[in-house]
């Protein structure tokens, strides 16, 4: 077995993982989809303009069609319909709405406001050219790329995909998520499996499909058999517990056997004993079995693998009471109600003297229904001012 990695800071975890969201994140294969189903979906291909939008020149506002070279008086020749000849006489103004099209060689708008009609003759401020015009092509033109390759659709790209008149999309096929659980006590249901519950939820809402592969008990090579089966069936495989470095945690060691470490343990409490290894070229997570460091590393690090980087809002509040860390080199997260103006850190965490139960923490499932959650290195002072990151 490969010696043990050294403990990594929660900035070089996030960076480890984006590395391997950037070597195999879309390394899957496409299929076509409806536009009115695409939604959310990640495109495969980017999407060029087959025409130019708008298609021609259009007036921005209610006025009248000029030419800039021509001086007032202009006699208004015509109504720009539909139906309106395409070209008007010299020294003439056409009559026009928002958003028709603008006849051949008229350059500008004079607004409604700005014009002074008397019979057929119109007088009014001087234009300059292009005033009060869409251009044509200033939306898109022929060739340019509007949807980029990677690009999780929105329902305002359906929006423009329509414009486009685009019927169908290729997109990545959804990412196939195993999730293996291991451990004697969950296997003969003395500890419910509450964190594979927990990821079946958050990759559903990733967008990804998540198949669960069973309960490994605590042995080596048990635990390798269920992974390399596994392995060949998805795009991610995550395990839960067995991470750390007890006698009975084989986990990290069977990643180690069937592949190559990329980290173990993150500079962060709870959620410091996380794996991750490349198996079989395919990430492999393993997670903390105490739902709340399991919760922590999801949020923190592996999270970023599916989303990137897209950080939750962060809001800041005064902190209801002082907090003081256990040691020093690590982040800790302190998870909080949110009440007025202020952050209250759980009290079921806290102990008489004031201090942050990490271990406590991690061990329960509430936590991670907070409001929010403090990232702090350093102990906190009642009423100071601290950023939350935002739960709900």
């Amino acid at each position: 077995m490969n010696k043990q990695l050294e403990l990594v800071s929660l900035r070089e975890a996030q960076e480890l993982v984006h590395e391997l969201r950037r070597r195999f994140y879309f390394h899957r294969g496409s299929e076509a989809v409806s536009v009115k189903n695409s939604v959310g979906r990640e495109l495969a291909k980017p999407v060029l303009a087959q025409h130019q939008l708008p298609s021609h020149n259009l007036a921005s506002m209610d006025g009248y069609a000029v030419r800039t070279r021509d001086s007032y008086p202009l006699k208004i020749a015509a109504r720009c319909t539909e139906g309106s000849p395409k070209r008007a006489p010299a020294r003439s103004a056409i009559s026009i709405a928002t958003g028709a099209r603008l006849p051949p060689g008229f350059d500008a708008v004079l607004k409604m406001e700005d014009a002074n009609v008397r019979n057929t003759e119109l007088t009014g401020k001087k234009t300059t050219r292009w005033e009060n015009v869409i251009p044509e092509g200033i939306d898109y033109r022929v060739g340019s790329e509007l949807l980029r390759t990677g690009r999780k659709i929105t329902p305002q790209d359906t929006a423009l995909l329509r414009s486009l008149g685009v019927e169908t999309v290729s997109v990545y096929r959804r990412l196939r998520v195993g999730i293996i659980s291991t451990g004697d006590e969950v296997l003969k249901r003395i500890v419910k499996n509450t964190t594979a519950f927990m990821l079946h939820s958050f990759l559903h809402e990733w967008g990804c499909t998540s198949k669960f592969l069973g309960v490994v008990p605590d042995d080596l090579e048990l635990t390798k058999t269920c992974i390399r089966r596994a392995i060949d069936q998805c795009d991610v495989l995550i395990t839960t517990a067995g991470v750390s470095v007890g006698e009975r945690d084989f986990v990290a060691r069977a990643f180690t056997d069937l592949g190559s470490m990329v980290l173990h343990g993150v500079k962060i409490r709870p959620g410091k004993p996380l794996a991750v290894a490349v198996i079989r070229n395919r990430p492999v997570f393993g997670l903390p079995g105490k739902p709340t460091g399991s919760f922590s590393a999801l949020e923190l690090i592996v999270k970023r693998y599916f989303l990137g980087d897209k950080p939750r809002p962060v809001k800041t509040f005064k902190l209801s009471r002082t907090i003081k860390v256990p040691s020093a080199g690590f982040q800790y997260v302190v998870y909080v109600s949110i009440y007025g103006n202020r952050a209250i850190p759980l009290r079921k965490f806290i102990s008489p003297l004031g201090d942050f139960l990490v271990s406590r923490a991690a061990s329960c499932i509430t936590p991670p229904t907070a409001d929010g959650y403090i990232l702090t290195s350093e102990s906190l002072q009642n009423m100071s001012e601290v950023e939350v990151n935002l739960l709900t």
